[in-house]
């Protein structure tokens, strides 16, 4: 059965909406408060530790005990009850909680062999106008719509990169919710006429094709991002969501100097997702126009620095040093601009695990998860960070929460070479090698051919290990164990050695 629900007293607590109810009335709870009171229904009469509730509740963030009691405080003033003589939440002095009375656990509708998760994308609306060259305005309204979704918290949301992987195919609702994970599917189109847009948006259930929600907009150009984000809001409402207020700077029109600036930025992340060596400078052209006009515009600064970030990855870098300064420098004035955005907090994590700061980049990593548990990248960098840091099962856990993110993300080769490592490393030989070659099979950098040399040794296969030795020296003429390191500075050195012992009985020179 899929449980649905928790009843207690006179409240429920819908898990799938993810709500809670008195009766008819519908009582509003903050994220985390609503994950501590799920914590305490799983396990009502059982004395949960403050640990255990901290680490359950926030999982990837350092807090104390007084976060967790101003949460507990949230929760019984919400359901009226006294610490003195509790009827919900009891306090066990110095230990932690325990969920009080009687807790009906409510099921309805068996789930069906291949049920698509309760999930949301959000696809790449359609250009109505007739000048192809406004595509950048469709995809990148769809885009921050996506962005604004995501950072809903509760509401799992797969990353745009893998549903705009499907723009060019048929819409196939079931398809596509298959494809991506996902049982709602965001679509629409934009129709940019003169300085006015209109834009159509609908949410398509893909267990059965309905349409749940849907709406026309009719709007001037220069109210794109409240646009956006009344979309975004009333898409969440449909699934059973609230959005968090609209950020200051989208309440209020765009003037003309300002809409600029965002036209520039949308038309940099469209060069920005071809992720070709070309459409990198484009795209980088396009954030540093939209920064001449606003310097403040925190996602023109995001665009600078994962535009350094593709080139370090890629290798493309003229000069790395330099790229990963600029890098750091965006990244850091993300930050400056908006504390609270987690895209800022990744792309610093991302630097930081390029040079080897190991300890900086999970605590940037950590916050961006904090802040937005969608974002795949983060959980990328940090699946990499704990695999080439000796600890594989935890690293495999984050590289596998990556892929379920983004299942068709343009860069799932880097997952698939994360996972291949994490695998060797574990001595699990033949799941190294499956992934190695999956990852090969998306990109042919040398890379995967390392893990496949290393994962041959650790299978006995001494033979297998020094012809893939071979193709790897042939893929990367001149590398040698030392030379490793350079694009895996934050291997611990227990890692290197381990590496060292597994590439030295293949045959690779040290």
């Amino acid at each position: 059965m899929r449980l649905r629900s928790y009843e207690f007293g006179p409240f429920r607590l819908d898990v799938v909406r993810q709500q809670l109810w008195e009766g008819e009335t519908h009582r509003d709870l903050t994220p985390k408060a609503y994950d501590l009171l799920l914590h305490l229904l799983e396990r009502p009469g059982e004395l949960l530790e403050k640990q255990t509730l901290l680490d359950g509740v926030w999982p990837d963030v350092v807090v104390g005990d007084s976060v967790l009691k101003v949460r507990i405080s949230e929760l019984r003033k919400v359901l009226r009850d006294d610490p003195a003589k509790p009827r919900f939440i009891e306090t066990a002095h110095r230990k932690g909680y325990r969920f009080l009375g009687k807790v009906n656990a409510l099921g309805t509708d068996p789930v069906a062999e291949g049920a698509l998760p309760e999930a949301l994308a959000v696809t790449v609306f359609e250009n109505r106008g007739e000048d192809s060259a406004l595509d950048y305005l469709s995809e990148g309204i769809a885009s921050a719509v996506c962005g604004r979704l995501s950072a809903v918290g509760r509401l799992p949301v797969i990353a745009f990169a893998s549903s705009a992987t499907l723009a060019e195919t048929r819409f196939d609702a079931g398809r596509w919710g298959e494809r991506l994970g996902a049982r709602y599917l965001v679509r629409g189109s934009v129709q940019r006429i003169d300085d006015r847009l209109r834009v159509q948006a609908e949410l398509i259930d893909a267990e059965d094709g309905t349409a749940r929600w849907g709406e026309r907009y009719d709007r001037p150009l220069v109210d794109v991002r409240s646009l956006e984000d009344e979309i975004a809001d009333q898409v969440a409402c449909s699934v059973g969501q609230r959005l968090f207020d609209p950020l200051p700077h989208h309440r209020k029109r765009l003037d003309p100097e300002s809409f600029g600036a965002y036209d520039a930025l949308l038309r940099g992340a469209y060069f920005q997702r071809r992720q070709t060596k070309e459409t990198a400078g484009q795209a980088r052209a396009c954030y540093e126009e939209a920064l001449v006009i606003d310097e403040d515009l925190v996602h023109a600064h995001y665009g600078m620095a994962i535009s350094y970030a593709f080139d370090l990855m890629n290798l493309t870098a003229e000069n790395p040093a330099e790229s990963a300064a600029k890098l750091f420098m965006h990244g850091r004035r993300c930050i400056e601009i908006d504390e609270e955005w987690a895209l800022g907090h990744a792309v610093s994590g991302f630097g930081c695990t390029m040079i080897g700061q190991r300890d900086q980049a999970e605590r940037f990593l950590r916050r961006a998860i904090s802040l937005d548990r969608n974002l795949p990248g983060p959980h990328n960098q940090r699946g990499f960070l704990r695999v080439l840091g000796g600890q594989p099962e935890e690293g495999l856990a984050h590289l596998a929460e990556a892929v379920r993110l983004s299942p068709l993300d343009p860069e799932l080769w880097l997952s698939r070479l994360g996972q291949a490592v994490g695998e060797c490393m574990a001595g699990r030989p033949e799941a190294a090698i499956k992934r190695a070659r999956e990852s090969l099979a998306q990109s042919p950098l040398w890379q995967a051919r390392l893990v496949l040399t290393m994962s041959r040794v650790v299978k006995g296969d001494l033979e297998g290990a020094r012809d893939e030795c071979q193709a790897l020296q042939a893929a990367k003429p001149g590398l040698t164990i030392a030379t490793v390191w350079t694009t895996m500075p934050s291997a611990t050195p227990e890692v290197r050695t381990r590496f060292a012992e597994l590439l030295g009985k293949a045959g690779l020179p040290a």
